[in-house]
């Protein structure tokens, strides 16, 4: 089949697995693609036990998608732009030390716990994986996506501030693991030992350069955007700024991802005086739909990349190794930075445990996943990131309002 037959294959299987859930279940968007991918991967291993020649046609099919180039150079520019656009930038202000706490320092924390967990049940379970994978491991599982959890914050009425932090948190921390990722990725792929040094100062080129880069081309797009009051152009433009932004800054070696953030940020903040009502909710409408989107095709891919690995023992351990390796990371690395936080200001009874319980897993980790280069520990990180992802999508995000309501910050259920 040709790519053009692969895609369109994806699209229809997406599309009947969004009409089933909306029949049968009514999840949402893309928590129903997350189930029905993994439903779908499921099924076809169950399958394949009985006719193992449907399994292997089926693996080798979506084994060819390059889902580096789908993901990385196609879908994660308009993922990160378009979740920017939707944060309030006065709001990230009011909690600026919080946020920039836990999007660089907990995520640094949460990168090294998770690795070294992981190593500690490596060995345990005598699977020889290097500390460069490991820690490769950590920086893509350790940024959170508000996507399944926002919408639930919403309905429960949670608070705005628990709602701002989560939500901008996670949009932050997307592009902070993002450098940590492709630092311990180039390392791990040229066999680099890991020093302070080398990460500190790809760190600074990726992270730095790119939210500068992002800020002054955000702000020139912003003032072309005052110049024309067409909805139409108004989405094109956008959509040329999330894909220019980060094509110049990877071409740069710069964080592109941080580059298309911050360009959302800026644009999403300024379009209240850059273009008029008609236009700004068009342009916010689409955004919101295309996100969700990219979603649903993100956990439908990831269902199908599972359909080319062999489902062995030792990848299902360190899959369930994985859950526990996450939520110990997570903790730690939201404990501490607030730790420091409430001794500037008072924080809400609760707030710690429903910044770890709402800490959700997806598009972001599942992009960084699929677009692994193929080793012998790619298996692993995919399995391992499929599980802490169902984990999250499917226990901590609809568990969520019990976390809430416990600890008093919304109301008892009626």
């Amino acid at each position: 089949m040709t790519k053009f037959q692969v895609f369109t294959a994806l699209t229809t299987l997406t599309a009947l697995m969004a009409f089933a859930n909306q029949l049968l279940f009514r999840l949402r968007g893309s928590l129903g693609m997350a189930v029905a991918g993994a439903g779908i991967s499921l099924a076809a291993f169950a399958v394949g036990r009985i006719w193992p020649a449907v399994t292997n046609h089926t693996a080798a099919l979506f084994a060819g998608i390059d889902y580096s180039n789908t993901v990385f150079h196609g879908m994660l520019c308009f993922l990160l732009f378009a979740g920017a656009m939707h944060i309030d930038l006065r709001a990230i202000y009011r909690w600026k030390i919080t946020v920039a706490l836990l999007a660089t320092v907990g995520v640094f924390l949460s990168t090294v716990i998770v690795a070294f967990a992981a190593l500690l049940f490596c060995k345990l379970a005598g699977l020889d994986i290097p500390i460069p994978w490991l820690l490769v491991f950590g920086a893509l599982i350790s940024p959170t996506d508000p996507v399944a959890v926002l919408g639930l914050l919403r309905e429960l009425k949670a608070p705005k501030d628990l709602e701002t932090q989560i939500g901008a948190e996670s949009l932050l921390n997307d592009g902070t693991a993002l450098a940590l990722f492709s630092v311990f990725l180039a390392m791990a792929l040229q066999n680099h030992s890991v020093t302070t040094w080398g990460v500190l100062k790809l760190f600074s080129l990726q992270v730095l350069g790119g939210l500068t880069l992002g800020v002054v081309l955000g702000v020139v797009g912003h003032f072309l955007l005052k110049l024309v009051s067409d909805p139409p152009t108004s989405v094109v433009m956008t959509l040329a700024y999330a894909l220019g932004g980060y094509t110049l800054g990877d071409s740069l070696s710069m964080s592109g991802a941080l580059v298309a953030a911050a360009m959302g940020l800026v644009v999403g903040y300024g379009r209240h005086s850059s273009m008029d009502e008609a236009t700004r909710a068009q342009l916010t409408a689409f955004w919101a739909m295309f996100d969700e989107l990219l979603n649903m095709l993100l956990y439908m891919m990831m269902g199908m990349a599972l359909l080319a690995l062999p489902l062995s023992p030792a990848y299902i351990a360190f899959a369930v190794s994985a859950i526990a390796c996450a939520l110990v990371g997570r903790v730690i690395s939201v404990m501490l930075p607030m730790s420091i936080v409430a001794r500037a200001r008072p924080l809400a009874l609760g707030t710690i445990q429903a910044l770890v319980w709402g800490g959700v897993r997806g598009g972001v980790s599942l992009a960084m996943a699929l677009a692994l280069p193929l080793t012998t520990y790619k298996p692993y990180l995919v399995t391992g990131t499929w599980a802490v992802v169902m984990f999250s999508v499917l226990v901590q995000a609809p568990t969520m309002g019990h976390v809430l309501r416990r600890y008093g910050l919304i109301g008892a259920r009626t």
